[in-house]
């Protein structure tokens, strides 16, 4: 799985021990959930082969430009075979067809879709299916309505912190900005388990302070890290 590339078994398992530490003294529910994308990426291929086809075209344009140097080389190399007007065609057909290949391999790389894809797009898909989370995961159905979301969303490089009715009523969306930094700067410096495992701990911390609780109290939300494509 993709995620395995990302954070594997072991890790994943120190981030669901995180947040068991993290709710020992607080009646606040921790839910962490990493998602591998949140915006669609479906016309990151088209705008790769459009930038490649305005590459060929110049491409073309040079051939051109340079008739008579290529034909004494065409006929050099193959006599009166191969004429420029066929050795151009030839070439361009080729480079479309490399152009298609590129194009629909480099879309699937994260990076060009973040690219090709702008900020404040990224950053509404991703509070977006954040929201949606919240309630798919239940994170909005524990007794007290103390539940909170660390959502990560990678291809993005977003992080949202939603907390349930409750703790938002008490407490500024603001404070969680220092949650949403460490989880950020764990995923940019290579180290995502670090820096959700710090988060999860700070999150904890802050709940702790607002919203005590039993280490005995009940366990309403799974500690489990989930993760969905």
């Amino acid at each position: 799985m993709w995620i395995d590339k990302f954070m594997n078994a072991q890790n994943q398992a120190r981030v669901e021990k995180a947040v068991q530490e993290a709710e020992k003294f607080t009646a606040g529910e921790i839910v962490p959930m990493i998602v591998r994308r949140s915006t669609g990426v479906g016309h990151v291929a088209p705008i790769l082969f459009l930038s490649f086809l305005l590459f060929i075209s110049l491409s073309d344009f040079i051939f051109l430009k340079y008739e008579s140097t290529l034909n004494e080389l065409l006929f050099y190399f193959f006599g009166s075979a191969v004429s420029f007007d066929v050795f151009l065609v030839l070439i361009t057909l080729i480079l479309i067809g490399l152009a298609g290949f590129s194009s629909f391999y480099l879309a699937r790389f994260d990076f060009f879709q973040r690219l090709l894809t702008a900020d404040y797009d990224l950053d509404f898909q991703a509070r977006e299916r954040a929201q949606l989370e919240f309630y798919w995961s239940k994170t909005n159905q524990t007794e007290s309505r103390t539940g909170i979301l660390i959502f990560l969303s990678l291809m993005e490089h977003r992080c949202v912190v939603l907390a349930d009715e409750t703790i938002a009523g008490k407490l500024p969306a603001t404070i969680w900005q220092s949650v949403v930094d460490q989880v950020l700067a764990g995923v940019k410096r290579g180290q995502p388990t670090e820096g959700l495992t710090e988060a999860i701990h700070t999150c904890g911390e802050i709940l702790a302070k607002h919203f005590p609780g039993q280490i005995s109290g009940p366990n309403e939300l799974s500690n489990l890290l989930i993760i969905k494509e």
